[in-house]
């Protein structure tokens, strides 16, 4: 949250992270949270007549936040890994520090790219199923652009994120918005707003 720019945490961003923001997918969490608290903000803006400015993010919307990320972590894992049980999962999730890819790969004893080197069809199905287990408005969406949106952008998300440790700029959001949220829209993801 620190990472966020305090003036668009306030105006527009602060839906995003609350709603949309959760740390599963296919970038370290905290990239996870960031890119998708940016994406959800820019798929599914607020018309301005809706929007309010949000001073404080209260301690009870975060900790909501964070057991809805662990659920879609959890669903996910054990999505991809049907052996486990929810308590394994949760032991490989600790292990991993949170980070689907390197969870995934443990439990498999792959590589940390099994995300990306899986079917699309099966990386968009996990995403789907920690979509709706942490409650996300969009889940179909949302599995959409996981698996197919920023797996092409993934490169320049990262070193966009990873240059920027200390904070973002507006004009890094802005940056971002565009590389999550391409335009044209894909078809599919048009098909959801």
């Amino acid at each position: 949250m620190s990472r966020l720019p305090s003036a668009e945490l306030r105006v527009t961003l602060a839906r995003g992270l609350l709603v949309g923001g959760h740390c599963y997918g296919p970038l370290h969490p905290a990239d996870n949270i960031v890119a998708n608290s940016v994406w959800y903000a820019a798929a599914f803006p607020l018309r301005p007549e809706d929007r309010i400015e949000a001073d404080v993010i209260c301690a009870q919307g975060t900790d909501r936040a964070a057991r809805r990320s662990l659920d879609g972590l959890l669903a996910c894992l054990l999505h991809v890994c049907p052996a486990f049980s929810p308590a394994d999962a949760l032991w490989q999730l600790c292990r991993s520090r949170a980070d689907l890819r390197v969870a995934t790969a443990s439990a498999r004893c792959a590589r940390p790219s099994l995300l990306r080197t899986a079917e699309p069809e099966v990386v968009r199905a996990a995403f789907q199923v920690a979509a709706e287990a942490a409650r996300h408005p969009d889940p179909a969406a949302f599995a959409l652009f996981a698996s197919s949106v920023l797996p092409c952008v993934e490169r320049d998300v990262a070193r966009l994120l990873v240059g920027k440790r200390g904070g973002l700029s507006s004009l890094d959001v802005d940056r971002l918005s565009k590389l999550l949220v391409p335009h044209p829209l894909p078809d599919e993801l048009a098909s959801c707003r």
